[in-house]
C-alpha cells in the first residue's frame, strides 16, 4: 500500500496536486483543493501542506486495513446517513424509514454520530419504541409490530454502516423485536356493499381501491398502471415490490371499473387511474370508511387481503391464491389459510344451542 503525491496542469496553466493511492492492486485517484501559482514561498506552504494531508491519508488508509476506523468517518451524523439510503426507496417505505429515525431523533436528538450508537444506546432505543404511547398518530406507533418494523428499519441501517466502514461492530446485534401475529384485516361483502353506496370524496380513489379488492393488486402497481398494459381480458403486471411479471385474468366487477373510461381518449402510456398524493389518498378512505361506518381503518393494503380472503373462501386453493398475489412463498400466503380457518371456527360457535340436550 503506498500513496503518492502528484502534479496534474490545469488549462489555466496552474498546477493541481493530488494523490495517487495504490492498494491491495487498486489505484484510485483523490483530487486535493490545492493548487500551485508560480509563487515560490505560497507553493512550499502548499506543498507542505499537502505533505500533511497526504501521511494523514496513508495513516487512515493504514488503520482501515488493519481494521480501525477514521475517527472522521465515525463522527458521521446518523440522521443525514439514514436519508441518503433511503430517500431513493419508494414512498411507502420512505415512510417507514422517516418515522423509524423521527422516534431516534426524540430520543437523541438530531446531532448523533456513529461513535456515540452503542449497544446500550440501541437498547434504550428499542425499549423507548417498545413503550411509545398507543395514540401516537403523528408517527404511527401505534401497535408492537409498528415498532417491531421501525426498529428493522433501524438495524438496517446500522448495518449498511458497518458495510461502508463507517463502524467496525454492529451495535445491534442480537437486538430485535418479535413481531405479533397477527391475522391480516379484510372486508366483508357487507362492508364492500356499504362502500359501494357511501359517496366517497374522490372517484378515481374509490374506483381504484374497488379495482384493487378485485384484482389484488398492490397501491403502487395499481398507481401506476397504464392503459397500455391492458391487453384483452387481462393485465399484465410487473410487480414494484418483487419485480415479479405476471398477467391478471380481469373478472367481471374489474371491467366494469375500466368501463368507465373510455379507452380510445387515452394513449397507451397513460395512467388508468390519476391519483393524487399518498397523503391525500388516505385521507379520503379515511373518511369514506367512516362515512360507511367501517370501523377498521381502510387501505389499498386491506383490498389485497380482502381479495386472497374472498378468493380462498370461494376455492381452498392456497397454490393458485399464492401465483395470483405474485408471492414467490408459499408460506408468504399462508397466513391467509389461518384467517380462514378463524371463520370456520367462529361459523361453528354461532351454531345456536338447543335446549333438552
Amino acid at each position: 500500500m503506498s500513496i503518492v503525491l502528484r502534479e496534474r496542469k490545469l488549462p489555466s496553466g496552474k498546477i493541481q496536486l493530488l494523490l495517487d493511492i495504490y492498494h491491495k492492486g487498486r489505484r484510485k485517484r483523490e483530487a486535493l483543493d490545492l493548487q500551485l501559482t508560480g509563487d515560490r514561498k505560497s507553493d512550499k506552504d502548499v506543498r507542505d501542506l499537502a505533505e500533511r494531508i497526504r501521511a494523514k491519508r496513508q495513516l487512515e488508509v493504514a488503520n482501515e486495513a488493519e481494521g480501525f476506523i477514521p475517527n472522521s468517518r465515525k463522527k458521521t451524523n446518523v440522521f443525514v446517513y439514514a436519508k441518503s439510503l433511503y430517500e431513493i426507496k419508494s414512498e411507502q417505505t420512505q415512510g417507514t424509514y422517516r418515522n423509524a429515525f423521527l422516534y431516534l431523533q426524540e430520543l437523541t436528538g438530531k446531532d448523533l454520530t456513529f461513535e456515540k450508537l452503542t449497544p446500550k444506546l440501541c437498547e434504550q432505543y428499542k425499549n423507548f419504541l417498545m413503550q411509545g404511547k398507543k395514540t401516537d398518530a403523528v408517527r404511527g406507533l401505534k401497535k408492537r409490530n409498528s415498532a417491531a418494523a421501525y426498529y428493522e428499519r433501524f438495524r438496517i441501517v446500522v448495518g449498511r454502516a458497518v458495510e461502508d466502514g463507517i463502524i467496525s461492530q454492529n451495535p445491534t446485534k442480537g437486538l430485535s423485536i418479535r413481531l405479533e401475529e397477527a391475522l391480516p384485516k379484510y372486508l366483508t361483502t357487507e362492508q364492500l356493499q356499504n362502500l359501494a353506496i357511501t359517496p366517497c370524496g374522490n372517484e378515481i380513489v374509490r374506483n381504484a381501491f374497488f379495482f384493487s379488492c378485485y384484482t389484488g393488486l398492490r397501491y403502487g402497481d395499481v398507481a401506476n398502471m397504464t392503459w397500455g398494459q391492458i391487453q384483452g381480458n387481462g393485465v399484465n403486471v410487473t410487480q414494484l415490490k418483487t419485480g415479479a411479471s405476471q398477467k391478471i385474468d380481469l373478472n367481471n366487477a374489474a371491467k366494469l371499473i375500466l368501463g368507465k373510461y373510455s379507452i380510445q381518449n387515452h394513449k397507451a402510456s397513460d395512467k388508468v387511474f390519476v391519483f393524487p398524493r399518498r397523503s391525500t389518498v388516505d385521507k379520503v378512505l379515511k373518511h369514506w370508511a367512516q362515512k360507511a361506518g367501517i370501523e377498521i381503518s381502510l387501505s389499498f393494503h386491506k383490498a389485497r387481503h380482502t381479495f386472497a380472503t374472498q378468493i380462498l373462501t370461494q376455492t381452498g386453493d392456497i397454490y393458485t391464491i399464492s401465483k395470483m398475489l405474485g408471492h414467490k412463498s408459499l408460506a408468504t400466503t399462508a397466513i391467509y389459510a389461518r384467517v380462514i380457518d378463524e371463520k370456520k371456527k367462529q361459523a361453528i360457535d354461532l351454531l345456536p344451542l338447543v335446549e333438552g340436550l
